[in-house]
This record gives C-alpha cells, sequence and structure tokens, in this order.
C-alpha cells in the first residue's frame, strides 16, 4: 500500500490563540487504512479531523514539519503550502479528494432524502439519474426504504436514518479519504455494526481510505487496521495540556491481533490497555477541571 499522508513535527493551534492543541511527532497513513483516532474528551481527536481534512488552519509549521498529501494518481502535494493558495484552491481539493461524515448531519431541510444523498455527486459532475442509481444501491445495504423518490423530506425522518442518509450521501462520492465524526453515534447495535461493515468493504474494493474519530474502543478494535491513541500530555512549562501523536500511540492490526513498537498484543490486553489509558486521561481532566 502506498502513502497517502505523511506528516512530521506538526503543532497545531487555533487561529488567535497561543495555546497548542495537538502536537504530531510523526504520522503515516496508507492508501486502503481504516485509521480510528481515540482518546479522552479534550484530547485532540476534533483537531486531528480539521488538520487531515483541511477544514481550519490549524497547522503551525516549522523548518522541519513535513504534511504531505499523495493523490490515486501519484501526485505530492505539500498541504502546508496549499493553505497559502486561499480558500478557492482549498475547496478544490477538498471536493476533488476527500469525503466526510459529521455528527450534525448538515442535511438540507428543504431536500428529500434521495436529492440530499445525490447532491455531491451531482455537483462532481455526475448525471442525477446515475447518482440516483448509485444512492438507491446503499440504501439497500443500509436497510433504507423511503418508498417513493418524491418523500420524505429529511425532516420527517429520524435521527438514525438522518445519520444514514449523510453515510450514504459520503460514500456514494468519488474521493480518496472518508472523514468520518463518531458516524454510529445515533445507531443502534445492529445498525452501526451494518454501517461500518459497508464501509470497510469499500474501502478495500475500492481502494480508498477513511479517517474516523470515534469514543468506541469495541467498533475501532473490530473494523480498524490502526488505531491512534492521542495521549494528553502536560506541558511542565506552562501548565498547559496538549494530544501527542507518534509511533508510541499508534497500534496497527496484524495477522497475530496487533502490533504496538514491534510487540505483539492480543486484541484482549489491547482493549483493556486502551481502556485504562483513556480513564487515567479522562480522570487527569477532572482532576484539572479542563
Amino acid at each position: 500500500m502506498t502513502n497517502i499522508y505523511e506528516l512530521e513535527n506538526i503543532e497545531c493551534r487555533y487561529p488567535k490563540s497561543s495555546r497548542t492543541v495537538l502536537k504530531i511527532e510523526s504520522l503515516t497513513i496508507k492508501q486502503g487504512e481504516v485509521v480510528f483516532f481515540i482518546g479522552a474528551s479534550g484530547v485532540g481527536k476534533s483537531t486531528i479531523l480539521e488538520t487531515l481534512g483541511l477544514m481550519n488552519k490549524t497547522v503551525l509549521p516549522n523548518a522541519n514539519s513535513k504534511f504531505d498529501f499523495v493523490t490515486r494518481e501519484g501526485n505530492r502535494i505539500n498541504l502546508i503550502q496549499m493553505w497559502q493558495k486561499g480558500d478557492k484552491a482549498l475547496s478544490s481539493f477538498r471536493r476533488n479528494h476527500l469525503s466526510f461524515i459529521f455528527q450534525q448531519t448538515n442535511l438540507f431541510p428543504y431536500l428529500t432524502v434521495h436529492q440530499n444523498a445525490n447532491i455531491v455527486q451531482v455537483i462532481q459532475g455526475k448525471a442525477y439519474v446515475d447518482a440516483n442509481q448509485v444512492t438507491k444501491s446503499v440504501f439497500k445495504k443500509l436497510t433504507l426504504d423511503f418508498g417513493k423518490e418524491q418523500s420524505p423530506k429529511v425532516t420527517n425522518i429520524s435521527g438514525g436514518q438522518r445519520q444514514r442518509v449523510a453515510f450514504a450521501r459520503a460514500i456514494s462520492t468519488s474521493y480518496d479519504v472518508l472523514f468520518a465524526d463518531e458516524p454510529t453515534g445515533n445507531l443502534d447495535w445492529y445498525n452501526a455494526d451494518n454501517l461500518m461493515g459497508i464501509l470497510q468493504q469499500s474501502i478495500k474494493e475500492n481502494k480508498k481510505t477513511a479517517i474516523i474519530v470515534s469514543h468506541d474502543i469495541a467498533l475501532a478494535l473490530k473494523y480498524a487496521t490502526s488505531i491512534v491513541l492521542i495521549e494528553k500530555i502536560q506541558d511542565t512549562a506552562n501548565s498547559n495540556t496538549f494530544g501527542l501523536i507518534g509511533n508510541k500511540q499508534i497500534y496497527k492490526k496484524n495477522e497475530d491481533g496487533w502490533q504496538h513498537e514491534g510487540s505483539n498484543v492480543s486484541k484482549d490486553t489491547l482493549e483493556q490497555m486502551l481502556k485504562s489509558k483513556i480513564q487515567q486521561q479522562s480522570e487527569f481532566n477532572n482532576s484539572k477541571k479542563i
């Protein structure tokens, strides 16, 4: 598998803030991977999505920083330089290479469920009738049956159905990387498992990449090829905390279970390790009232 993201020595801060939120010592994501980012609340999970998805100018680069994206054609793009090209270039990059599922589904209330699911495909240049065929196929896999195409509008369906419609919209488009922020948060176990199975199959068959933020360790252990535990670090110099991503925070699935820093780890052991680390981080957060 070829690399799609390569990051080194990246520091993330939000505009008009002097506080470091996240430090990325080293992170490589390969084509075809399903990568789960997990960690305690406030550790930087949303920041990594915004950074990799070019949704917010969070990156504070230095002379040793590297933030590269490799397209499906093999072209290497310097994403630090991409920010300097302005909003039009950024929008074009996201439209051509990325797809998103947010906790807030961002569906259009005045459109039907089919129109909502088709809209990005149409924007990308596909004929509506062709887009609709793709949508219907994904709806069937997601056990969504809305009857006539003219109805209903999204205001008349449940929160779980809206989440699945948003998933169908995201997965049906042309993309290199799919970003998902708690994509199963409003779903019961059956629908969550079904959705992740569809995503995993699609990523594998189409050689795409998925980057997912989730609190669900069990879901990550079942479907991820890599798990990144964002670790909360205390900055003793100024008493601030920040999230850290480096080789020590990355767990890779292999035939024997999981690998961490050159050693094999069983699924059960890793589950307990992750739960313990997140609990420690959460307790630290509560004690510091962060």
